[in-house]
């Protein structure tokens, strides 16, 4: 399941120009901004990048913006400058940068004139050797195996799936456990493809079940954020772009407005907190990636 799922996200996303690598995270007020490049810059090469710019209400992509990314050396390399141009796929920038020294990058992305500022990105102390695709190596054995009727042509198409360029699919590990507390880590790319969605817990008033007693106001979740496991019912918050924790809340009273269902929640849950809301079901099942 989690094969078949992965050569489904890597069907939906044609901006591999960049390599994953590690994405810095860049929250913003308006904006999110999730910067992905090699693992260590290397200097004196001109490095790819991609930008990943979702809206910091609701995590859905950013379409049509203007972006410009201005990045800063540690160990007297210049200030780069590179406008970004807009990949396929929504939410995705694609640029490039040449680092003049090794050291740690900080970084200013402009998204139609906001600022958001990171930093972290590192220029390694020597140039980084030439990295090949593993695909058509993979596409010839697996080919010669097949031929040879030592591995079916399902497993060669599998294979071929998963390969890919290395430098873009970076290591799949699975998930943690869907249990209260656990971290998931999702690169953003996939939650873009999965079109998660989150939003923040509001207080709404509540109707109590029984005639008798008066209605109550209580922190309020739609009924979508909640998902079952094992018996268990769980919502996932959002701490930073990219990192998700499980919470085991206690569930109260629901209530119908406009055909949506939203539940209360009387433990569990703070009030500035984000609560995906749409596609928490894959935060268990897909694209987890290690930190």
């Amino acid at each position: 399941m989690a094969a078949a799922l992965w050569l489904l996200l890597a069907a939906t996303l044609p901006d591999s120009v960049a390599p994953l690598g590690t994405g810095y995270a860049a929250p913003g007020p308006r904006v999110d901004v999730v910067l992905r490049a090699a693992k260590a810059l290397a200097p004196g090469e001109r490095a790819p990048l991609k930008l990943l710019v979702s809206d910091a209400a609701t995590d859905a992509p950013v379409e049509g913006a203007t972006v410009s990314l201005r990045m800063f050396g540690s160990q007297g390399s210049s200030e780069l400058d590179a406008v970004a141009q807009e990949g396929a796929s929504p939410g995705h920038y694609l640029a490039a940068v040449t680092p003049a020294a090794s050291g740690s990058d900080a970084f200013v992305v402009s998204v139609d004139g906001e600022l958001v500022a990171g930093e972290g990105v590192p220029v390694a102390a020597r140039p980084a050797r030439a990295r090949r695709l593993l695909w058509p190596w993979a596409l010839l054995i697996g080919l010669g195996l097949a031929l040879a009727r030592r591995v079916p042509l399902a497993t060669l198409v599998l294979l071929c799936g998963l390969a890919g360029d290395a430098r873009a699919h970076g290591t799949y590990v699975p998930p943690p456990a869907a249990i209260p507390g656990a971290d998931v880590y999702v690169a953003q790319e996939i939650q873009f493809a999965l079109g998660l969605r989150t939003a923040v817990a509001t207080v709404e008033p509540f109707e109590a079940p029984d005639s008798d007693a008066a209605p109550r106001s209580f922190l309020a979740v739609p009924r979508s954020a909640i998902v079952e496991r094992e018996g268990h019912e769980l919502l996932f918050v959002r701490v930073a772009p990219e990192r998700f924790v499980a919470r085991e809340p206690r569930l109260g009273w629901t209530r119908q407005v406009g055909g949506v269902e939203s539940v209360a929640v009387l433990t569990g849950l703070g009030l500035d907190e984000k609560v995906v809301v749409a596609g928490a079901a894959f935060l268990r099942n897909g694209g987890a990636l290690a930190p």
